[in-house]
């Protein structure tokens, strides 16, 4: 057992790749604080100061996912990640809901939330579990076939400086609900590398016909084990709910 806890920590250790400034760590358990190093791992409970014009970057080892952690900042690890992450979706979510409301300008197809994500959450308990199994079925079946899932979406990749981020082109006729996975074949595990947070509705995942999103807020650092495929769907899902899924694929029924 404690050997299994050892490689599962290690697997989903969160890395140091950058830092400036007058950043300090102290690890759980102890009572020093210490001057990080570049590749040092860090535990999520490890607990971490920035003062002003202070700025830390770490990689999540399992998806390889770049955040950034500016001043002033206290807490432990796990803490500023949530931080992070509600930066993140909060620029996603003014970007999704500004290019639907481009897209529905211009009279395009562009389906509400209201109606869509009102009918997953008003479906009874078993039926919303069928529905989302379903969902999380396809969306594995896309890591392992590693194709797209809808032949005219496209997922491209952007290089900044030897991190990378993402781009998606729906050159379709359709709108479709997208995230990106991440699939890890070192441990095969499979994640959502646009992940979700308790307010993220399917409406922020949604990609108008003809139109192009750019992720610049998310950024990863290529890893030897990790490949990215693009989820592209017509159907919407709740991102949340999937994410579970996906972390426990042993339980699902995808005959």
């Amino acid at each position: 057992m404690n050997i299994l806890l050892a490689i599962t920590t290690a697997l989903c250790a969160i890395f140091v790749e950058s830092f400036s400034g007058q950043v300090t760590v102290k690890p759980q358990g102890t009572e020093q604080w210490m001057t990080p190093t570049k590749q040092q791992t860090l535990d999520r409970r490890d607990s971490i100061q920035l003062p002003h014009g202070a700025k830390l970057i770490v990689v999540d080892n399992e998806t390889g996912r770049l955040y950034t952690f500016s001043s002033p900042e206290k807490g432990n690890i796990n803490q500023c990640l949530v931080s992070a992450k509600a930066s993140v979706h909060a620029t996603l979510r003014s970007l999704a809901y500004q290019m639907k409301a481009n897209a529905m300008g211009q009279n395009r197809q562009a389906h509400s939330q209201s109606v869509y994500g009102g009918t997953i959450r008003s479906m009874s308990p078993e039926l919303r579990d069928y529905y989302n199994e379903r969902i999380a079925c396809a969306m594995l079946a896309a890591a392992k076939q590693n194709k797209p899932m809808m032949p005219d979406v496209q997922l491209r990749s952007i290089d900044n400086d030897g991190f990378i981020s993402f781009a998606i082109d729906n050159n379709s006729n359709d709108s479709c609900y997208i995230n990106i996975l991440a699939v890890n074949d070192a441990n095969s595990t499979v994640s959502l590398c646009i992940v979700p947070t308790p307010d993220m509705d399917e409406d922020m995942l949604l990609l108008p016909p003809s139109r192009t999103m750019e992720l610049p807020m998310f950024q990863f650092v290529p890893q030897p084990n990790v490949r990215y495929v693009l989820i592209a769907l017509s159907l919407p899902y709740i991102p949340a709910e999937e994410e579970q899924l996906l972390k426990h694929p042993e339980d699902l029924d995808c005959q």
